[in-house]
């Protein structure tokens, strides 16, 4: 007897078949809700069954979830700042530990290790980034923990070294007449020295087993094995630097400012009867905001390239992310190496110490290098005048060109009491400045720096 069309049955029947027949072989994992096998198209995207990707303990596989259009742009990325950052970074150290003028300076010593610290970090965040993202490296629980706290560790220390540097700056306006007292080279070596101890410890924590995994604890959404808390604390600790790092680069450029201005004022009131020392200080102060300005310009490239990270962070410490915004957090990670490649930017444009020591180390040989713009920062001739209180007189003949840059050379590059003053107010140096100065503008000879 023939079944009746329309039997509510039939269809069914038909349907279940059709599902039989066009089930994937037994060998290959299937997704009963998945819907590939009705319409014949396929997904490249692995089975969330097949991953633990809803629960606590999540697979690698989990966080490899960048498409191949993005895996491109982020390894195009990575590798071209990465570059960059380590020349940038490199030639700021070389240029420091040439110039003896400037290694002994406690600020730069600060400065020098905010490069290193990039350096490191564009070498290591490249390497993992890229290798995690890009290569989809599946390393063990330790090996991934090590070069996440490497990474962890050589940013802390990058927001370490700009918090000293912050304070180094505030003790140089606050208290002005006993910075040299308060701020020598070992004091700020050993800084540096707990710095970095901070700053290593801070990332190997989850190797030692602060992590979710040994703990049971919860698991962070945007770091493999990471707990949640120690995330909070790394929040925590990188907010409050930023903090102080803020509060003491306002009062300098509020107090430098309220300063300067007072003393400009009675300088073009009362010029006859303002001291020597007193219009020192009015350079000195001059100097004072415009190195604040360019550690200023440090830290808001810091808050604009942190920002992201850390909202996000923050996020994930108090709620979920899924992985739409795991792709988000992974292309503003690199904002986090963009900050250590625009830093030596930043030292370049600002830094006048830099610039010509920079001139001086890379200037061709037997050729005259004229001096850079006066500058209480880099310039020797601006103090000599400064400490003397005389002009030069009216009917006195030029000094020669080449002397005259050659003094400024040697005054920079050997003279480092002359230019301590960078980081706050000295009589010592200068009173000594300008008779090394004078000796090389009066004879009119090309002293070599190695020979004074």
């Amino acid at each position: 007897m023939e079944p009746l069309r329309g039997n509510p049955g039939q269809p069914r029947i038909n349907i279940i078949t059709r599902l039989q027949t066009e089930r994937p072989p037994v060998d290959t994992p299937w997704d009963p809700n998945s819907t590939s096998g009705l319409d014949g198209a396929t997904t490249l995207e692995p089975l969330e069954e097949n991953l633990n990707c809803s629960g606590n303990f999540l697979d690698m596989e989990c966080f490899m979830i960048l498409t191949r259009d993005q895996q491109t742009a982020i390894g195009v990325l990575s590798l071209t700042m990465g570059i960059f950052t380590v020349l940038e970074n490199a030639l700021v150290l070389f240029i420091i530990f040439r110039t003896r003028s400037l290694r002994r300076k406690p600020s730069y010593l600060f400065l020098g290790s905010v490069a290193f610290s990039d350096l490191l970090s564009s070498i290591v965040f490249v390497y993992s980034f890229t290798d995690f993202h890009v290569f989809h490296r599946k390393d063990t629980q330790n090996v991934f923990l090590f070069k996440l706290g490497g990474v962890t560790a050589s940013f802390t220390a990058s927001v370490c070294s700009l918090f000293l540097t912050a304070i180094d700056r505030y003790i140089s306006i606050h208290q002005p007449l006993s910075y040299r007292t308060i701020v020598t080279r070992v004091r700020a070596v050993t800084a540096l020295s707990v710095m970095w101890t901070i700053a290593l410890l801070t990332g190997a924590l989850p190797l030692m087993g602060w992590n979710c995994r040994q703990l049971h604890s919860k698991c962070s959404d945007i770091f493999p094995h990471i707990d949640k808390m120690y995330l909070l604390s790394f929040i925590s600790l990188v907010t409050f630097l930023l903090v102080v790092i803020i509060y003491a680069y306002g009062f300098i450029l509020w107090k430098a400012h309220r300063h300067t201005t007072n003393m400009i004022r009675r300088a073009s009131t009362k010029m006859s009867r303002v001291s020597v020392t007193e219009r020192r200080k009015v350079e000195q102060h001059r100097m004072d905001i415009r190195l604040a300005k360019t550690l200023v310009l440090i830290l808001v490239a810091l808050i604009i390239c942190w920002g992201p990270v850390l909202t996000m962070m923050v996020y994930d410490v108090f709620g979920s992310v899924d992985n739409h915004m795991k792709r988000v957090f992974a292309f503003c990670s690199m904002l986090c190496l963009m900050n250590a490649t625009i830093n030596p930017v930043i030292y370049a444009m600002r830094s006048k110490d830099l610039r010509m020591a920079c001139a001086i180390t890379f200037r061709p040989p037997r050729s005259v290098t004229q001096p850079l713009e006066n500058s209480q920062e880099s310039d020797g001739q601006a103090k000599s005048t400064l400490a003397t209180g005389q002009a030069p007189a009216t009917g006195q003949a030029p000094v020669p060109a080449a002397p005259a840059a050659a003094a400024a050379v040697t005054v920079v590059d050997k003279a480092s009491e002359a230019t301590e003053n960078v980081c706050a107010p000295s009589t010592s140096g200068l009173a000594r400045q300008p008779k090394t100065a004078q000796i090389v503008l009066e004879t009119g000879e090309r002293v070599p720096p190695q020979a004074v």
